[in-house]
């Protein structure tokens, strides 16, 4: 046998040995039998081969970088009390995929840099009278949330579950991106550095999305069919883009601001917005913005309800009007740009 021959055989003999020893440490899975447990060997994979039911917490995750692959199979809650599917303690850089969490007062919360994919989260429940709003995820910094589907996150017991909510969001960096949400009380709640795209949250029986407190946030290509869509509560709310969302059917307003609310650097864009109410507050900063046609950048806070925003302001080919015969609040110094003509002010 040559020296070249040789020097293959002992490459193909290192190919075999390396992958041998890798084999076991990017493979190895290890299987979850009950609820109670917590899972707590870093850069681990755990995995379901069966649905798991308790009326108490079910699984806690205690270490970093592990992934939680549910391989279809469910997560229940038997109980009406005050209980979490999966509960991340301490823990970083989390994935959770391939199932479904039912029932839990949350089903996930926790983590920073936590990666949810490809779930079914549902809570249909008699929590009873006066329990705490249920949340489908708590969702803390860096979270990736990402083509779920979260399904009635209610409270059935009494006139409880007013604050029901899929999404809240308790961190900052936050990424939504191709999830369905339906039939709860809020869609998605507060957050700061937030980036939606390409949602649709349906049958929200307070408000699609619940913005409180929240700089950095864009929401993009996102249809909210619901009572009301976009909600600005009592908060500061600085540096915010909403673009080409889509109104379908709201029974009350498209966008609300309520009393004492502070809205600087808001832009929309390429979005129509039929009913809205806009209270008066220390700021309402607004710029209107339709990527062929041109925007009207307000100067000063705008304020007051109608029955169409973007009829109001109303942005076409070569001429901007605003309609402050319809709503006085819209009477307000602003500077208006018609693409390809330059900058004027009013």
């Amino acid at each position: 046998m040559n020296n070249k021959s040789l020097f293959k055989l002992f490459g193909l003999f290192l190919f075999i040995l390396v992958t041998l020893l890798v084999l076991p440490s990017v493979f190895a899975e290890t299987n979850v039998t009950n609820c109670g447990t917590t899972l707590s060997t870093a850069n681990e994979t755990y995995t379901l081969n069966r649905s798991l039911t308790t009326a108490g917490n079910c699984l806690t995750i205690s270490a970093d970088d592990i992934n939680l692959d549910l391989k279809g199979f469910n997560i229940s809650s038997s109980a009406t009390g005050d209980t979490t599917g999966v509960i991340i303690s301490g823990a970083n850089r989390i994935i959770i995929k391939n199932g479904a969490i039912n029932d839990f007062f949350n089903l996930i919360s926790g983590g920073n840099h936590t990666t949810i994919t490809n779930m079914t989260l549902r809570t249909y429940a008699n929590f009873g009278f006066g329990i705490p709003e249920i949340h489908g995820i708590n969702a803390y910094d860096n979270a990736r949330i990402i083509d779920n589907t979260f399904l009635r996150i209610q409270n059935t017991g009494g006139s409880a579950g007013v604050g029901d909510t899929a999404i809240v969001i308790l961190g900052t960096n936050v990424t939504i991106i191709n999830n369905k949400i339906s039939i709860t009380s809020n869609g998605i709640y507060g957050g700061d550095s937030l980036y939606v795209f390409n949602n649709t949250i349906v049958d929200t029986s307070l408000a699609g999305i619940r913005i409180r407190n929240s700089h950095n946030r864009y929401i993009n290509n996102t249809l909210i069919n619901t009572t009301n869509a976009l909600v600005f509560e009592v908060s500061q709310i600085i540096n915010n883009s909403f673009v080409n969302l889509k109104f379908d059917n709201t029974t009350d307003y498209d966008l609300v601001i309520s009393s004492g609310s502070i809205i600087n650097e808001t832009l929309v864009e390429d979005s129509n917005i039929e009913k809205y109410n806009l209270a008066s507050g220390f700021a309402n900063l607004f710029t209107f913005r339709n990527t062929k046609f041109g925007e009207v950048k307000f100067l000063q806070a705008i304020n007051g309800s109608g029955t169409n925003l973007t009829n109001d302001i109303r942005i076409q080919n070569n001429s901007i009007n605003v309609e402050s015969s319809n709503n006085i609040g819209l009477n307000k110094s602003a500077n208006i740009t018609l693409y390809g003509i330059g900058e004027r002010g009013l």
